[in-house]
């Protein structure tokens, strides 16, 4: 029996983790304003990291 190397599946697509990453930034820029937004900020209302 030959084995091959598996890539882990991936729960989002890129496209999709794209859109959730954008969603979020134009929250955050709506509540913070563009200059008072930080990455961390985004990331937070988008669950990821």
């Amino acid at each position: 029996m030959e084995t091959t190397d598996r890539k882990p599946v991936q729960t989002k697509t890129a496209d999709a983790r794209k859109e959730l990453i954008l969603q979020a930034a134009l929250e955050v820029f709506s509540k913070k304003g563009f200059y008072a937004a930080s990455i961390d900020d985004i990331i937070a209302v988008a669950g990821i990291g």
